[in-house]
């Protein structure tokens, strides 16, 4: 029998945006996950993207939040850490339509690429919700603006994407900076040795939850391989697929941020219409770069 969501004990303002968001049904990671995380336990999950993972912790940690809370003091109540900014903003997106029946959940996203003093300012004044990338949110804690005396759940979301990045350090520091009687829930697409170790190290009897998608993971993905004779060769056949007319929109991944740059430039000299889009650019270029590439 197909489960509704409001079989879920959310309070009415919760049930209220899901039915406006057009939720009906829960996917499989919001059936398994979301009765654990309303009972406080701690969640170690794995679902690809699109299966519903952001609402399935964002649901139950919002109904948490609109308790007032039993704890004194400054911070946040709901700490969310994703590996980029731009996940980081998706998420806040998501919060801000679950909650809009909840005016008094406020909630402040900080991530490289933003000058600090933006971020102070917002920090500043009450807030219950605190999306951060590791590397900033440790550079805060570091000059002591903020601390943890309210913390009730903390969500790390697409570790694996973050330990890609070499973010395990800043976790960790993180990690140290937090109440251990915080809920936490865990969400990574893989889980290596790596991100495995760290789970177990932020995790007090996690409740294991694995989901496997039933449809191919690169079902409209065509693969080939081209061996070429060093780097001359290798630009001019990437000219060649560039300038193909089949061919609308295209990504190219480089092996650094420096050769994006270069190659941009040669590409440029070839007529074609390229843009860089890395970690070491100002975040309102890169938010330009990919709002060029959404417009064609």
């Amino acid at each position: 029998m197909t489960m509704l969501f409001t079989e879920f004990s959310f309070i009415p303002e919760i049930i209220r945006s899901i039915k406006d968001a057009g939720y009906k049904n829960p996917s499989p990671i919001q059936e398994q996950a979301i009765p654990e995380i309303l009972n406080g336990n701690d969640i170690r999950g794995s679902a690809r993207t699109g299966s519903g993972k952001t609402a399935a912790f964002l649901l139950p940690a919002l109904h948490r939040l609109a308790t007032t809370s039993p704890l004194s003091g400054k911070g946040p109540r709901l700490l969310i850490l994703s590996p980029t900014r731009e996940l980081g903003s998706q998420i806040a997106a998501q919060v801000e339509k679950y909650s809009k029946y909840l005016p008094k959940i406020k909630s402040v996203c900080i991530g490289g690429g933003v000058p600090y003093h933006k971020q102070l300012s917002k920090m500043k004044k009450p807030y219950d919700i605190l999306f951060a990338t590791p590397g900033r949110r440790l550079d805060f804690i570091k000059k002591g603006k903020i601390s943890f005396p309210r913390l009730e759940v903390f969500i790390v979301d697409e570790a694996d994407r973050m330990l890609d990045m070499g973010f395990i350090d800043p976790l960790k520091r993180v990690l140290a900076a937090t109440p251990e009687d915080k809920q936490t829930l865990f969400f990574s697409a893989t889980f290596g040795r790596k991100v495995s170790e760290l789970s177990n190290l932020m995790l007090q009897n996690p409740v294991d939850i694995a989901i496997e998608s039933d449809a191919p993971k690169h079902e409209n993905i065509e693969q080939k391989l081209y061996y070429t004779n060093g780097l001359p060769h290798k630009k001019s056949l990437l000219t060649h697929f560039l300038s193909t007319e089949e061919i609308d929109n295209i990504i190219v991944f480089t092996s650094t941020k420096v050769h994006a740059n270069e190659l941009v430039i040669e590409l440029r000299e070839e007529g074609l219409n390229a843009a860089a889009l890395h970690g070491d650019m100002h975040q309102r270029k890169r938010t330009d770069t990919i709002n060029k590439m959404r417009r064609g």
